[in-house]
């Protein structure tokens, strides 16, 4: 229930985290666990957000919260903690970081389809104005893969398009614009239309991330 929880503890940690499936969540591939995972998030106000080995079926976005509390989400190891998007069917995101700061998602897998958008989403719409949406945001350990639909953009405010216009872009494992400071270091993006799109992004940084197609 939303307003109430126990914060849980696994074995490589002593600090409390909200563990999804206390909200609903089974990890069992089959059962649609959307909403369980949102309102984990939705309520960890600064407290990391476990998925326990399992893979985790999402048929829409999951939105991380305007927050100045740091958000974290991960799970135990990116063969072990799968989020499976692949039912999603239109062009949206599997994960949208697009108002969120001081972000941390590290060590699962992230699975797309042919309908689905971007897989991790992270848009400032109003890109060129140097507001920079999303900030602060570290990407570890993570897999990203099979992402080989389109995303559409709405309210777009850029050089050359009207403002408020609607652009099409083809499926990105990792797609980011207008973003500040951002980390994606050891990853794995792979049989995605593109592996990593960025515009307008200040201070990003990537290292040792495999990007095939």
């Amino acid at each position: 229930v939303l307003g109430t929880f126990t914060a849980t503890t696994v074995s490589d940690t002593t600090h409390p985290v909200i563990n999804v499936k206390e909200f609903g969540a089974r990890g069992d591939g089959v059962t649609d666990d959307t909403v369980g995972i949102q309102n984990a998030i939705n309520i960890a106000n600064g407290i990391p957000t476990y998925f326990p080995a399992g893979t985790y079926k999402i048929t829409t976005t999951i939105t991380l919260p305007v927050s100045a509390a740091k958000t974290t989400i991960y799970g135990s190891g990116r063969n072990s903690s799968i989020i499976d998007a692949s039912s999603i069917a239109t062009a949206i995101p599997a994960i949208n970081i697009s108002d969120s700061t001081w972000t941390h998602l590290h060590d699962f897998k992230l699975l797309g389809g042919s309908s689905c958008g971007n897989g991790i989403n992270g848009i400032d719409p109003n890109w060129e104005s140097g507001s920079y949406l999303p900030q602060q945001v570290i990407i570890e350990r993570v897999q990203v893969s099979g992402f080989t639909g389109s995303q559409t953009i709405s309210g777009v405010i850029r050089g050359g398009a009207t403002p408020g216009d609607d652009l099409v872009f083809p499926a990105s494992c990792i797609f980011l614009a207008g973003a500040l400071q951002i980390s994606i270091t050891d990853c794995n993006l792979n049989t995605c239309d593109i592996g990593l799109t960025t515009f307008s992004c200040f201070q990003p940084f990537v290292r040792g991330t495999a990007i095939a197609y």
